[in-house]
């Protein structure tokens, strides 16, 4: 909440504030979910290589 009213606060209505901070969350699972495809990929090559 105290991050919603903070981007209120500088002039963004609340639908606004939440679009941006949804966005933010997307992208940040979207990064981890990367991170997760790539470590079980080296996992995988790890296995297959022995």
């Amino acid at each position: 909440m105290l991050v919603l009213n903070e981007i209120e606060g500088n002039g963004l209505p609340r639908s606004e504030a939440l679009q941006l901070l949804m966005v933010a969350e997307l992208s940040r699972l979207n990064d981890s979910m990367d991170y997760l495809k790539r470590a079980v990929g080296n996992i995988d090559n790890a296995l297959t290589d022995r």
